[in-house]
C-alpha cells in the first residue's frame, strides 16, 4: 500500500515536472525570438506588436510562478486567515481589469456584474481564490464569453464565475480539485498551466471555511462557483470623489523604493513616475530620507541588509508606522522569521504592474 502510494506520488511529481517544464520553456523560447525580431524592426507598429506578444509571453511565466507560490504555501500549513469586511465591488472589479489583457489575449470578452455586497472574509486568499477561477475561465474559453457576478442567498454570498469556453467532460470532473490534475482530451486547444489553479481554490476555500464548487457540460460552458461567504452589514468608506471623478490615487504620491537589483530599481522608479509618483530610490539602505507615503523595498538587499530592516529604521526615523510593501522571490516561510508582527503587504516576484 506503501509502495502504491509512493509510486502514485513519484508519477505525479513527474507529470508535473514535465508540464512546468513545457509551461516554462514555451513563452521563454518565444520572448528569445521576439527580443531579436525588435532589434531589427523598425517601424513603430510592428514594434508594439512584439511588444505586446513578449508581454504576453512573459505574463504566462508570471501565472506559473504565482501558482507554485500559492501551492507552496498552503503546503507549508503556516497561512493565516484573517477576516475583514470587504467591499466585493472594488475587489471583483479589480481582478477583472487585472485579466483584461489576458482576455484580451484569448479573445474573450470578460464582463463583470457590479454588486453592493459586502462580505466578512480574508481579503487575499478570497482575491487569491477568484483570480484563480477567472483565469481558468478565460484560458478555456477562447473567442468567448465569461461573466464575473456575486449573488446573496440568506446571510451568505455566492461568487460566480460563468464562460461560455469547452466546458469539462463528466470523467474529469470528479477530479478537477486534484493538484496537477488537467482535464484535456485530445484536440483540445493546448494551454498553460500545470493543473493547480482549481487546487489552490479548493485548499483556500476549505481554510476559509467556504465551499467551491464546478458545475460543467462538455462543449457548453462552465460555472465555477465559492460559497458561504458571509454578510457583513458593516459600512466602509468609500474612495474621494473630486467633481464627479475619483482621485487619482497615485499623483504626487511620495514612495521610497529600496531595490538592490539595479534594473529592477530603473524599471520600477520609471513606472511609478510614469504613474505620478514622487519616487525616492535606494539601491542599499539609505541613511535618512524624506517623509513619504509609502515604502516599497525588496527582501534581500545585500551585504547582509533586509528590507524588513530598512522598514523598522525608516519608520523608527519619522516616528510613523508608514504603510510598507516588501517585495520578494522567496515563499512565506523563509521570510515570516523576520516579519515579527511587522505591519507589511508582502508581494511575490514577479509582480505584475497592476498589481
Amino acid at each position: 500500500m506503501a509502495q502504491d502510494t509512493a509510486q502514485a506520488a513519484l508519477q505525479s511529481k513527474s507529470r508535473f515536472l514535465a508540464q512546468a517544464s513545457h509551461d516554462l520553456r514555451q513563452p521563454i523560447h518565444s520572448v528569445g525570438f521576439y527580443l531579436d525580431i525588435l532589434r531589427t524592426t523598425g517601424t513603430e507598429i510592428e514594434r508594439n506588436q512584439l511588444i505586446d506578444r513578449i508581454e504576453r509571453a512573459i505574463g504566462s511565466v508570471s501565472r506559473l510562478f504565482k501558482s507554485l507560490l500559492d501551492i507552496s504555501r498552503v503546503d507549508s500549513g503556516t497561512i493565516e486567515v484573517v477576516a475583514e469586511t470587504i467591499a466585493l465591488d472594488a475587489m471583483l472589479a479589480d481582478i477583472v481589469q487585472q485579466n483584461e489583457q489576458h482576455a484580451y489575449w484569448n479573445n474573450v470578452e470578460l464582463r463583470y456584474l457590479p454588486t453592493r455586497f459586502k462580505v466578512r472574509a480574508d481579503p487575499t486568499l478570497l482575491a487569491t481564490m477568484v483570480q484563480n477561477l477567472v483565469s481558468n475561465a478565460i484560458k478555456y474559453s477562447h473567442g468567448a464569453k465569461v461573466l464575473v457576478g456575486a449573488r446573496r442567498k440568506g446571510d451568505s454570498i455566492a461568487i460566480e464565475i460563468y464562460d461560455q469556453g469547452i466546458g469539462i467532460d463528466a470523467n474529469h470532473l470528479p477530479h478537477i480539485f486534484e493538484e496537477f490534475y488537467r482535464a484535456h482530451e485530445a484536440g483540445d486547444r493546448d494551454a498553460e498551466g500545470v493543473g493547480l489553479g482549481l487546487a489552490i481554490v479548493a485548499r483556500l476555500a476549505l481554510l476559509s471555511g467556504f465551499e467551491v464548487t464546478v458545475n460543467s457540460q462538455r462543449n457548453k460552458g462552465t460555472m465555477a462557483r465559492i460559497s458561504g461567504i458571509p454578510v457583513s452589514a458593516r459600512q466602509i468608506a468609500s474612495a474621494p470623489v473630486i467633481d464627479g471623478w475619483i482621485a487619482k490615487p497615485l499623483d504626487k504620491f511620495r514612495v521610497i523604493l529600496i531595490e538592490d537589483d539595479q534594473d529592477v530599481l530603473d524599471a520600477t522608479r520609471t513606472l511609478l513616475g510614469l504613474w505620478g509618483c514622487d519616487v525616492q530610490s535606494y539601491a542599499e539602505m539609505p541613511i535618512h530620507v524624506r517623509p513619504a507615503d509609502v515604502i516599497v523595498a525588496d527582501f534581500d538587499l545585500g551585504d547582509g541588509q533586509l528590507g524588513t530592516d530598512a522598514i523598522r529604521t525608516i519608520r523608527s526615523q519619522h516616528g510613523e508606522a508608514i504603510p510598507a510593501i516588501l517585495m520578494t522571490g522567496h515563499s512565506g516561510p523563509q521570510i515570516e522569521q523576520h516579519i515579527d508582527r511587522l505591519d507589511v503587504q508582502i508581494l511575490s516576484k514577479p509582480v505584475q504592474p497592476a498589481t
